[in-house]
């Protein structure tokens, strides 16, 4: 009897298998509160020596979005990406005299993810110009990074709407790919900045239907640096930026 019943079960369907392994909102949020509680707890003397660290917790946060991405291919569209396009005004605090904010593009790619009516996750790879203007001149700094961020967002209202406002916060990373001074002359050689920045975003935004399956989103995103730009201990630099940027997503999967 029991073999019998044993050969004629049905083999799980591959939704089921991917279902069992599908992360939820408290595993990402627990994963952004680690990665978190790692940025503020390193002072800013060791960060350097704690880079792989970091950007290991950060592939994990990734390998979870990885999963949830796959899994949105065997159910509804809970899964868009789209284009970016913005623009930055930043500049940089600390121990920098006259520093004012100045503007920067920001251009790159994005995905919203969400399974859930008032949850989900937000992530963006884009190029954006940071930096700082000088009060008494018109010097500027420009640094170029390529970011990272991943935030959870809480919609204000249920799927279905038209019309969806949320807030977001969550980590990001950011990787210098160039520095330079107002003349537009290279300061990368000068090895004073470090190649990577980490810290937090926030702010909100919404999402509008404007066609089938093609959402406008308009986000405006707080962004506060945690880590020093400078590799010289007597003094300390860190990225202060407020972007307003506007993308339009489309929906993968069925």
């Amino acid at each position: 009897m029991r073999v019998s019943v044993f050969f004629n079960h049905r083999p799980p369907k591959i939704q089921d298998v991917f279902s069992k392994y599908t992360p939820t909102i408290n595993d990402i949020i627990f994963s952004f509160t680690d990665f978190m509680k790692l940025l503020i707890h390193f002072n800013r003397s060791i960060f350097n020596n704690q880079k792989n660290l970091i950007m290991k917790i950060f592939r994990q946060v990734l390998g979870i979005l990885l999963m949830s991405s796959i899994t949105a291919s065997y159910a509804q569209s809970n899964l868009s990406a789209g284009p970016v396009v913005g623009v930055n005004f930043a500049r940089i605090t600390g121990d920098i005299a006259n520093s004012t904010w100045k503007a920067g593009p920001t251009i790159g790619a994005f995905f919203n993810y969400s399974a859930m009516d008032l949850l989900g996750i937000k992530g963006q790879i884009t190029y954006s110009r940071l930096g700082t203007q000088y009060t008494n001149n018109a010097d500027k700094l420009h640094f170029d990074y390529l970011q990272l961020p991943i935030l959870a967002t809480l919609y204000l209202n249920k799927r279905g709407n038209t019309f969806r406002p949320k807030l977001m916060v969550g980590p990001y990373v950011g990787l210098l790919l160039g520095a330079k001074d107002h003349n537009g002359n290279n300061m990368n050689d000068t090895k004073r900045y470090n190649s990577l920045d980490a810290g937090v975003q926030l702010g909100g935004g919404f999402n509008y239907l404007v066609g089938k399956s093609t959402w406008l989103n308009v986000d405006v995103l707080y962004g506060h640096g945690l880590m020093d730009l400078t590799t010289n201990s007597a003094s300390t630099w860190s990225n202060r930026q407020l972007g307003i940027n506007v993308g339009l997503s489309f929906a993968l999967g069925k």
